[in-house]
C-alpha cells in the first residue's frame, strides 16, 4: 500500500470515528470503519467493528461475511463458520459466502457443513460456464460421498465431470455413489 493510500485510510478512520460519536449505532459507519481497519492490516480492530455492526443489525450480511473472512485468515475456523453460516442465511443466493463457509468448515473439520456448503455452491453455479468456484463440485462430491450422501455426491460429481471431463479421479467416486444407490441405469 502506498503512503498516500494509507493516509487516506487514516483520514477515513478519523471521519468514521467522528460520525460514530454522533451516532454510535450507525451500522454502515461501523462496517466501513472495520473495512478501513482491515485494509490497513489492523484485523483485531476490524473484527471489533464488524462484530459491533453484526450485533446492531442482525441481518447485516457484509459484516458477517467480513468477520468470516478475517476469522478464516486467523485460522479461527469455528467462529468463521458461525458468522459465515449466518451470512448464508441472510443471502442464500451468495455463492462466495457458501464457498468460504465450505473452506472454513473443511479446515475446521466440520465435514457436514463443508459438504452441504460445497453442494450449495455447485447448485448455485450449475448454469455458470465457467463457474467462479470450479473446484466446489468435486470437493462437494468427495465430502458428500464420505458422509454417505449419495444423491448430493452424484449431483456434485456429475457437475465436476461436466467441468473437467478428462479427470479420471472423479469416475471412481461417482461409481461408488451410484453403486451405493444401485442406480447404474441412469
Amino acid at each position: 500500500m502506498t503512503e498516500p493510500d494509507e493516509e487516506k485510510l487514516q483520514d477515513m478512520i478519523r471521519l468514521y470515528k467522528q460520525g460514530l460519536l454522533v451516532n454510535p449505532k450507525d451500522v454502515r459507519k461501523r462496517y466501513q470503519l472495520g473495512n478501513a481497519y482491515e485494509k490497513l492490516g489492523r484485523d483485531e480492530d476490524a473484527v471489533k467493528e464488524y462484530r459491533t455492526a453484526a450485533k446492531l443489525n442482525l441481518s447485516h450480511f457484509s459484516s458477517r461475511l467480513a468477520l468470516g473472512r478475517i476469522l478464516f485468515k486467523q485460522e479461527v475456523y469455528a467462529d468463521a463458520v458461525t458468522y459465515l453460516r449466518e451470512a448464508t442465511e441472510i443471502k442464500p443466493e451468495n455463492a462466495d459466502a457458501f464457498y468460504l463457509l465450505g473452506e472454513a468448515a473443511e479446515r475446521g473439520e466440520d465435514r457436514e457443513t463443508a459438504a452441504a456448503a460445497f453442494h450449495t455452491v455447485s447448485e448455485l453455479e450449475k448454469d455458470d460456464d465457467p463457474p467462479e468456484h470450479g473446484d466446489a463440485p468435486a470437493r462437494g462430491g468427495h465430502a458428500n460421498l464420505a458422509l454417505g450422501r449419495q444423491d448430493e455426491a452424484i449431483a456434485c460429481l456429475e457437475r465436476a465431470l461436466q467441468l473437467d471431463a478428462q479427470n479420471p479421479g472423479l469416475l471412481l467416486p461417482l461409481g461408488r455413489a451410484y453403486a451405493q444407490l444401485e442406480q447404474w441405469d441412469k
